[in-house]
């Protein structure tokens, strides 16, 4: 059989923040497995031997001290893995993270709306767009935006995130348009200042110059 040179594939880190340790596993699993789609990998034997070679050591570890004795199938071994980097999460608790957020300053609609995607995710919803769409409403900072959502109550979450982008680019040219008028005024201004000083340096100037 001939030999087969794996590619260069990054371990799992598991230091870095490890309260997002699940997370980052879910992620990492997931491009794991796009290699293996773009290798032509689907035997599971094989699956399994590059999930833990990949994975690195102190992965391994955890899945050898966690791992049952019946064990053998890729999907059971990733199953193990999963539950030790993301426990089973309590419903409720999540719910009430969802609940609470807010958009923070400075924070994009496009962003905020990221973020509740991911708090959503361990919540159970029958409808995460409708509740996410609830949460823009309640919690966005923009009082224009949550009037015309209120208005307009058959709007699903893609319009009012397009109505949210066009008021975000207004305010962003209004903004740029405030400062540049301000700048001008400013500059004007101490144009002006410089003049009556430059106009009393020459007639001092004139002055001395007088026998």
């Amino acid at each position: 059989m001939a030999a087969f040179n794996l590619p260069a594939f990054p371990s799992f880190d598991i230091e870095t923040d490890k309260s997002s340790a699940g997370p980052r596993w879910e992620k990492w699993v997931e491009r794991l497995e796009n290699l293996f789609i773009g290798l032509d990998i689907d035997d599971e034997d094989r699956k399994r031997a590059l999930l833990l070679h990949y994975a690195g050591e102190r992965v391994y570890d955890i899945y050898d001290a966690e791992k049952k004795q019946t064990l053998a199938t890729y999907d059971a071994t990733k199953k193990v893995l999963k539950d030790y980097f993301d426990p089973k999460k309590n419903i409720q608790t999540e719910i009430y993270k969802f609940r609470c957020y807010k958009q923070l300053d400075g924070q994009s609609l496009d962003e905020f709306v990221t973020e509740l995607r991911k708090l959503s995710k361990n919540c159970k919803f029958a409808n995460i767009d409708s509740e996410i769409l609830t949460q823009v409403i309640q919690n966005c900072k923009s009082n224009r935006l949550r009037r015309r959502a209120l208005r307009e109550p058959d709007k699903t979450l893609d319009d009012i995130l397009a109505t949210g982008r066009a008021l975000e680019m207004a305010d962003s040219q209004a903004l740029t348009m405030e400062r540049e008028t301000i700048n001008k005024v400013q500059s004007t201004h101490r144009t002006a200042q410089r003049q009556p000083q430059k106009q009393n340096n020459q007639r001092n100037n004139t002055k001395a110059t007088i026998p």
